[in-house]
Formats: C-alpha cells, structure tokens, sequence
C-alpha cells in the first residue's frame, strides 16, 4: 500500500462513518415523524369524535324531549278514551289500555332518564327495556284484537291485520337483538 492510500483510507472510513450515522439519524427522524403524525391524526380523531358527539347529544336531546312530549299527550287521550266515541274499537280495548299505559310512562321515564344521564351503554339498555314494554302492547293487540272491522271487509283482512302485530313483534325482538349486540360489540 502507498503512503497515499494509507492517508486516505482514514478519511473514506470517517466519511462511511458520517454518511451512515446520518442514514441512521434521518430514519430516526422519519420514525419520530411518523409517530408524531400518528399522535396527531389520533387527536384529530378524538376532537373529531368529540366534536360528532356533541352534536349527536343535541340531536338526541331533542330527541328525547319531543318523545316525552308526545308520550304525554298519548297518556292524556289514553285517559280520555272512553269520552271519545272512536267506532273501530270494541270493548276489549279496556284490556289493552293497562299495557298502553304502562308503555307509555316507560316510554316517558326511559327518555328522562336518558336526558340527564346519556351514555352509550346505558342507551341500549333503555332501549331494550322500552322494546320490551311495546313487545307487551303488540301482543296484548294481538291476543285482544280490540278493532271492529267493517262487515263489507274482504274476507282475509282480519286476518292480515291482526298478524301485522305478529309481524311488528318479530321486528320490534329483531330490533332488541341489534340493541343487545350494540351493548358488547365496543
């Protein structure tokens, strides 16, 4: 080896140094980078999430206390039914107002109670509870069928109409299922 290449070999080596401690400072810099990015993007998805839920509880606010509403003026008419002369109905219907009733002070403390305390969870367990008190009054329509249907009505009508209640029993179970799921999916 010459004088020469010894002399500069050192410096080659030192530049190999420089070269890869910076290779490594920059893929250090680029991790620390993304990381932020990351950290970032997380932020704005909790802000972002915040922000939509904010409004969503204002929704649902609104939600709940147009429901109580009109759950009261329904209480009201439910008490007043006999001073109304409403020809469908028969007699029977004196045996549904109970269940009615019972829906319907449910409906009007589940949407109170969910107007101070509105949690996700908790959500989905007043849901399945008011579900399962408007379960009671569509079988109670079924098992009753308090309705005088005209005498010139096809044939098959009652029966169609009153496995509508059948129909809106099977909806309301599926509904309550989706609300249990709601409970234990997050």
């Amino acid at each position: 080896m010459k004088k020469e290449d010894m002399a500069e070999s050192p410096k080659n080596e030192s530049l190999d140094c420089d070269q890869s401690s910076a290779s490594i400072m920059k893929s250090e810099l680029d991790i620390a980078e993304s990381e932020s990015q990351k950290a970032a993007q997380k932020i704005v998805k909790k802000y972002d999430a915040h922000v939509l839920s904010r409004d969503l509880g204002k929704g649902r606010t609104i939600e709940y206390m147009v429901a109580i509403a009109i759950n009261i003026v329904l209480l009201y008419l439910l008490a007043r039914i006999s001073d109304f002369s409403i020809p469908f109905l028969t007699d029977d219907f004196m045996f549904v107002i109970p269940a009615f009733r019972i829906s319907l002070i449910a409906t009007i403390i589940g949407n109170t109670i969910l107007l101070i305390y509105d949690r996700r969870g908790f959500r989905e367990i007043i849901h399945i509870l008011l579900n399962v008190a408007a379960i009671y009054v569509l079988y109670q329509l079924y098992f009753f069928f308090p309705f005088n249907l005209p005498a010139d009505a096809l044939e098959w009508f009652p029966f169609a109409f009153k496995n509508v209640f059948l129909i809106a029993i099977g909806g309301v179970a599926i509904a309550t299922i989706f609300e249990a799921i709601q409970i234990f999916h997050d």
